[in-house]
C-alpha cells in the first residue's frame, strides 16, 4: 500500500496515528510530487537512484508500476551496493561511477546533504543527459541555509519544482486547525478542549520534523542545461 502527501503536515497527521487510520496500518508513505515525477517517466527509461537506502523506490515503483530503477548504495538491498563512499566527492575516483551510462532521470533522496552540497550535486549532475532531470531531497538545514532560496539553484540548472518545508509549516496552521477539527476519530480533539490549539500545532510541527527525517523537508526538481 501506498499514501501520498501533498505537504509535510499531513505526513505527521498519517503516520503519527493522528488520524483516524488504524494504528495497525502503517502504508508506504511518499510524498506526492516524487510520486508524480516517477509516474511520469516513460517504462523503457533508466532511473538512478544515488542513496537509494532499502530500494524502496526500487521495490514498489518496479514492482507495481514497471519502473526501470537501479538503487545504488552502501546498504545490501542496493543494485550497485557498498559503491557509494562516505563523501561523494570519492566518486570521482570510482571506476564504477565513470562506467555507468548517463541517463535522463535520476533521484537522490536524502543522501546528499553531507559535506559539500554543490560538489556533491554537480557529482550526480554529471550523469544526467541534457535535459535531464533530478529529484533531489535534503533535511539538514545545518548545512543548506544558502539552498533554502529557489534563487540559488540557477546555477545548478533550471528548477522545475521546489518546497522548502520548513518555510511553510507555519503558513499551513489552518490546514492542520481544519485537519484536527474535521476528523472525528483524531486523539487531539480531546484535547483541544484543554489545551490551546497553538500547543496542539507545535506538537504536531515537532513530530512533523521528526518524522519528516526522511521524506525532505526541501524539495527540487532540477533540469540539466544544454550546453
Amino acid at each position: 500500500m501506498i499514501q501520498a502527501y501533498d505537504q509535510t503536515w499531513q505526513l505527521a497527521l498519517r503516520v503519527q496515528g493522528h488520524t483516524s487510520r488504524q494504528e495497525y496500518v502503517r502504508p508506504l508513505c511518499i510524498i506526492r510530487s516524487l510520486h508524480d515525477f516517477l509516474l511520469s517517466i516513460p517504462n523503457d527509461e533508466l532511473i538512478y537512484d544515488f542513496g537509494c537506502g532499502d530500494n524502496n523506490l526500487k521495490l514498489f515503483y518496479g514492482t507495481f508500476h514497471n519502473k526501470n530503477i537501479i538503487g545504488i548504495d552502501t546498504t545490501i538491498e542496493a543494485d550497485i551496493y557498498n559503491l557509494i563512499p562516505t563523501q561523494f566527492d570519492e566518486l570521482r575516483q570510482a571506476q564504477w561511477y565513470h562506467e555507468l551510462d548517463s541517463v535522463n532521470y535520476i533521484t537522490a533522496i536524502n543522501s546528499m546533504h553531507f559535506g559539500n552540497i554543490e560538489r556533491n550535486l554537480d557529482i550526480i549532475m554529471r550523469k544526467l543527459k541534457p535535459g535531464g532531470k533530478l529529484y533531489f531531497t535534503a533535511n539538514d538545514f545545518d548545512h543548506l541555509e544558502h539552498w533554502r532560496h529557489e534563487k540559488n539553484w540557477s546555477d545548478i540548472g533550471n528548477v522545475k519544482y521546489f518546497w522548502c518545508g520548513l518555510d511553510q509549516l507555519k503558513e499551513q496552521k489552518d490546514k492542520l486547525i481544519e485537519a484536527i477539527n474535521n476528523d472525528k476519530h483524531t486523539r487531539y480533539r480531546a484535547e483541544i478542549k484543554k489545551k490551546s490549539i497553538d500547543e496542539i500545532i507545535d506538537k504536531l510541527y515537532n513530530k512533523t520534523i521528526e518524522n519528516d527525517h526522511w521524506f525532505g523537508v526541501l524539495r527540487v526538481i532540477i533540469e540539466k542545461k544544454n550546453v
